[in-house]
């Protein structure tokens, strides 16, 4: 196991997670831990429960409340150095909503999202078969993963790839540095987070 940093936050639980892959996290623990590593398009303020800027700095809604687009933080790069697009925006829904990837989000998204597109290298739309008010808070808050590195993936095989468990590369706060499976997981800060490096050296989850 790594040396402890100095600035070390250590937590044990009963429970361990099944992947940090945001196409198949299913329970809440999953979840909460994934998002140490990945960012979705929007994140909820604790406190109000309202959306907040993520990976999104700003959206736009469309009249009839069905198109939401969405203008992609710039500078955001991937935890490998390679920069955000929103080709990864699509690629993350497209994935979700393929049936033969067989992900826990495909039942929550099919009847609800009608198309993801990239208007440029920035730019996201995502529109919907019909104004749906939680969408911003549920659908629009998923972690999105890296085409360059899952992309050459077969849909049905994503299921099985070590990405998420054995390796992680998305653009949150903390990078995957360790699991050792019913032991151990070691997070490490990201330095170039967006949002700011955390205060927080490490944190390990037992």
């Amino acid at each position: 196991m790594p040396a402890v940093a100095s600035r070390t936050l250590v937590e044990g639980g009963l429970d361990e997670p099944r992947t940090l892959n945001p196409l198949f996290v299913a329970d809440p623990l999953s979840e909460e831990l994934s998002h140490l590593v990945f960012d979705g398009l929007v994140s909820v303020d604790p406190q109000t429960g309202e959306p907040t800027p993520a990976l999104a700095a700003s959206w736009d809604v469309s009249d009839d409340r069905q198109t939401y687009t969405f203008h992609l933080r710039p500078g955001v790069q991937w935890h490998d150095g390679q920069p955000l697009t929103a080709q990864d925006v699509v690629f993350t829904y497209q994935r979700m909503m393929d049936e033969n990837v067989r992900s826990p989000r495909y039942s929550r998204l099919a009847g609800h999202v009608k198309s993801v597109t990239a208007i440029d290298q920035q730019t996201v739309a995502i529109t919907l078969y019909a104004p749906d008010a939680a969408f911003l808070t549920t659908i629009a808050t998923l972690g999105i993963v890296p085409e360059h590195l899952l992309g050459s993936i077969q849909p049905a095989q994503l299921i099985t790839d070590p990405f998420g468990i054995s390796s992680a590369v998305g653009t949150g706060p903390f990078t995957l540095s360790q699991w050792v499976r019913g032991e151990t997981i070691v997070f490490t800060r990201n330095p170039n987070y967006f949002r700011g490096a955390p205060q927080v050296e490490q944190y390990i989850y037992r």
